[in-house]
């Protein structure tokens, strides 16, 4: 039976920690090793560890003398891993009791797969974040944004293949979209149906207390994925080669980045690293938010370089995307 290593790093999550143990030790897959690597909490972190220890011998807890942060401590848990797979798991987040078992199963489906996530829950609300489900479009996706959850099943061979590594992670932070990113330049990723953890919105969390961080890494992460296709991405534009909702971007860079856009579609057409339409897709469900700079006339624009299909394509688009674009601003430079 294959045996799987979890690995959760911890700092200062005595509020959630207890859950997050209890629901890695209730999985109905049970063969697995549990590495909790403590980066120089502060609070009683610790000592709710160490008391699952003293229980549960699969727990094998380590620590750092000082505070290194998330991306050494999760370098640090890869470097212990033996196992053939390992699991990430978050120290404020809960997983369903059938996540390992149904991930595994997945990932045992075909050697390519170097990893598998699923459907995750926000915690006191109604929310679910549901990934895309087929591979080619995943790695699409992959390209502008990151749609895997952290709290995955990974191939541990697929991890030391793609290079990878949190230690020497050049962004300062999104560094999970930055491993998403070199594994599916070596292997295909997929998604589970199903929600597989319960992920906790708070403002101790690195997604909340560095977002302007979370934001750029993110985006610096887009423009290496551009490079990676042959187009060098100007360090004026690589702010605004993607948009979060709370961007703006003047219409001269508007205009630039949809030049960008155009020519990595043209390569992936002669190339096909990506699939031709779901890249297309992505790249033009991406521009959407530049769309706004022009006003009304961004719906023409795109119109004439997406096609009316994916102008009216999903939600998005069609009136809703109409509305989008007549309540543009502009921040002409």
């Amino acid at each position: 039976m294959n045996k799987i290593t979890v690995l959760m790093p911890v700092f200062n999550s005595e509020m959630y920690i207890s859950q997050a143990i209890s629901s890695i030790l209730a999985q109905t897959f049970q063969n697995f090793c549990f590495y909790i690597l403590d980066d120089g909490s502060t609070d009683a972190s610790v000592k709710i560890i160490k008391r699952f220890m003293h229980a549960d011998p699969r727990i094998k807890f380590f620590s750092n003398k000082e505070n290194l942060g998330i991306l050494k401590s999760r370098q640090t848990l890869i470097d212990l891993v033996e196992t053939e797979f390992f699991a990430w798991m978050d120290s404020d987040d809960i997983a369903t009791p059938e996540r390992l078992q149904l991930q595994l199963e997945r990932i045992l489906e075909k050697n390519e797969y170097g990893g598998v996530s699923g459907a995750m829950k926000i915690i006191n609300t109604q929310s679910v974040h549901k990934p895309p489900l087929n591979s080619e479009m995943v790695k699409a996706q992959l390209f502008v944004q990151n749609v895997m959850s952290n709290m995955a099943m990974i191939r541990t061979s697929a991890l030391k293949k793609s290079g990878f590594s949190f230690a020497t992670f050049s962004s300062k932070s999104a560094s999970d979209y930055g491993m998403w990113a070199a594994l599916s330049e070596v292997s295909t990723l997929t998604n589970l149906p199903f929600i597989t953890n319960y992920y906790r919105h708070h403002t101790g969390q690195e997604s909340q207390a560095n977002a302007h961080y979370q934001r750029l890494s993110a985006k610096e992460i887009c423009a290496n994925n551009f490079k990676k296709l042959g187009i060098d991405i100007p360090n004026h534009l690589v702010t605004c080669i993607r948009l979060f909702p709370q961007d703006r971007v003047s219409k001269s860079e508007a205009k630039q980045i949809l030049s960008l856009y155009l020519a990595a579609i043209e390569i992936n057409n002669r190339i096909e690293k990506y699939h031709p339409a779901h890249f297309r897709t992505v790249l033009a469900d991406s521009y959407r938010r530049h769309c706004r700079a022009f006003g009304l006339l961004g719906i023409f624009l795109f119109i004439k370089h997406f096609g009316i299909s994916q102008f009216l394509k999903g939600h998005k688009y069609g009136w809703s995307f109409a509305l989008y674009c007549w309540n543009h601003y502009s921040r002409e430079k």
